[in-house]
C-alpha cells in the first residue's frame, strides 16, 4: 500500500484481507476489533473499486454493528 496507494488491485485485495480478518473477529465474538477492522476497510473504498468489494465491507460492517446493537452509529458510518 505504501507503494503505490492509488492503486485499486491492491485497495480491493487489502479490504478483502481485513473483511476476512474482521470475520474471523466476530466468530470469536471480539466485536470490537471487527469493526476496527472494517471501518480501516471502509475508509480504503473509493471510486472505480469493484462493486462486489464495496458491498461485502458494507454489509459486513452492517452486520457488525447490528450484532453489536450499535445502530445509531452503524446509521453514520455506512
Amino acid at each position: 500500500m505504501a507503494d503505490a496507494p492509488d492503486d485499486l488491485v491492491i485497495r480491493e485485495k487489502f479490504c478483502f484481507l481485513l473483511v476476512t480478518l474482521a470475520k474471523d473477529e466476530l466468530n470469536s465474538n471480539n466485536d470490537t476489533e471487527a469493526i476496527s477492522l472494517l471501518t480501516r476497510a471502509r475508509k480504503m473504498l473509493s471510486g472505480g473499486m469493484p462493486k462486489p468489494i464495496i458491498s461485502k465491507v458494507l454489509n459486513t460492517l452492517r452486520y457488525a454493528y447490528l450484532k453489536t446493537e450499535q445502530y445509531d452509529e452503524a446509521d453514520q458510518t455506512v
